[in-house]
């Protein structure tokens, strides 16, 4: 039996799952047939919860900052990924008084913080 840091056997039944999940107050992310006709109902009412706006029209189509999410970001390397990151990091806290912790092995703070002050 292979468990993980939390506890959870790896090769457990979806019912000991489940059973794991609301133990633990993580039933938020199982799927019932409710909150799923809930959703749909959303979709089809149009009253889905919108996330934070940028302010960038175009952006504001695909992308919106909720708090509570987790972003990932990756690809090839020199291709602007930072940029991006440092962008909706000032964006949000212009905006929306947000705060961020940074760590950022691959560049230097000063730098960093010259492209921050050249974004606003």
């Amino acid at each position: 039996m292979t468990k993980t840091n939390a506890g959870l056997d790896l090769s457990a039944s979806t019912d000991d799952l489940r059973d794991f999940l609301r133990k633990n107050d993580l039933s938020t992310y199982l799927s019932t047939k409710e909150r799923e006709s809930a959703r749909i109902e959303q979709s089809r009412s149009g009253t889905i919860p919108q996330g934070l706006k940028l302010g960038w029209e175009d952006v504001d189509r695909h992308f919106r900052l909720k708090l509570g999410n987790l972003v990932i970001m990756n690809g090839h390397d020199n291709v602007g990924k930072s940029f991006i990151v440092w962008y909706l990091q000032t964006i949000s806290s212009l905006k929306y008084n947000w705060k961020w912790i940074m760590f950022c092995a691959e560049n230097r703070s000063a730098d960093i913080r010259v492209q921050i002050a050249e974004f606003v």
